[in-house]
């Protein structure tokens, strides 16, 4: 009777690991640190275990493997005392332990990730406690995970990028899961596969090159800018002066601010506004900073060594996040 209890309790906590493991990957950070803001103890403590997402992952791993050996071992001693064979026991707890430990993995897993937040701030303390207990040994496989990854790698990553790697992948995961359920559509599971890779994305790779602009002289009158803006479908046009880029036409600031008696005689350079320039491997996050601190809509993208090669928007940044194709 003691054995059957041990073992119960021990499938138990592996479902406790495995369903929290899941269920913290899935964790909305706004959400989390909105309940800590409100005053939970749980989700405050909880704030500070997703903190460390390496030591989270190498908790649960232990924890998950201690349960599934012990009830491994427990289950072939249960077996020998009921008055099976060693063979028959091994196998009688061998088919027996896979369909418990399958069962004990699937359902916590769904149960967690139905409604993450909310359940990982209710077992918070109890895992806190496991972490505790579980910290040496967690702490060397911590070590070990981040020794073979440092020798592996063709780059230099540090434990704490290759940890927020790892749960991009998961989450990647988690939202394939989800659209295949029909519980998130599928243009939202885009867009928010998209957002996870923009922080490594550069303005080289969103930026219109050289090649493919449609470009106006400074010389030229505002009324033949217009017409050029209207048969190549372009709203905003870089303005050209002895091969230098000097601004930014704008049809918009054309037809609004200039009088059309004017249009004949007034050149671009009576209305065009100065932009800024952005080095072409900048984070593309600087795009937007520079067009709201500018209010300029396009802005010019240089080389290493100065040269202009291309133009980038604010449009460009949200097309490489909206854009299914």
């Amino acid at each position: 009777m003691i054995l059957i209890l041990a073992i119960i309790a021990i499938l138990l906590l592996n479902s406790f690991f495995a369903g929290i493991e899941i269920g913290m990957i899935s964790i909305l950070r706004p959400r989390l640190r909105h309940a800590a803001a409100r005053g939970s103890t749980a989700a405050k403590l909880l704030e500070r275990i997703t903190a460390k997402p390496q030591m989270m992952l190498a908790t649960t791993l232990l924890g998950n493997n201690l349960c599934t050996v012990l009830a491994s071992v427990l289950s072939d001693q249960l077996f020998v005392n009921i008055g099976f064979d060693g063979t028959a026991a091994l196998l009688w707890s061998t088919i027996i332990m896979t369909v418990l430990l399958m069962m004990s993995e699937i359902i916590p897993k769904n149960w967690f990730r139905q409604s993450p937040e909310e359940r990982c701030i209710t077992f918070a303390p109890f895992y806190f406690i496991f972490s505790i207990i579980l910290w040496p040994g967690a702490k060397i496989l911590s070590w070990i995970t981040l020794g073979m990854l440092k020798l592996f790698s063709t780059s230099d990553i540090n434990g704490h990028d290759n940890a927020r790697n790892l749960l991009r992948r998961d989450f990647r995961l988690l939202l394939r899961d989800s659209e295949a359920a029909g519980s998130l559509d599928s243009g939202a599971a885009d867009i928010l596969d998209k957002s996870l890779g923009f922080s490594s994305l550069r303005v080289r790779n969103i930026y219109t090159p050289l090649g493919k602009l449609v470009t106006i002289t400074h010389q030229a009158k505002i009324r033949d800018a217009i017409t050029i803006c209207r048969n190549s479908g372009k709203s905003r046009l870089p303005v050209i002066k002895n091969r230098d880029w000097i601004g930014c036409f704008s049809l918009y600031d054309a037809i609004y601010n200039i009088p059309d008696k004017k249009w004949d005689t007034l050149t671009v350079c009576d209305c065009m506004r100065v932009t800024e320039t952005i080095n072409f491997e900048a984070p593309i996050s600087e795009v937007l900073k520079t067009s709201r601190r500018t209010n300029t809509r396009m802005i010019f993208v240089c080389d290493a060594k100065g040269f202009y090669i291309g133009v980038v928007t604010p449009t460009d940044v949200a097309r490489k996040l909206f854009n299914r194709h």
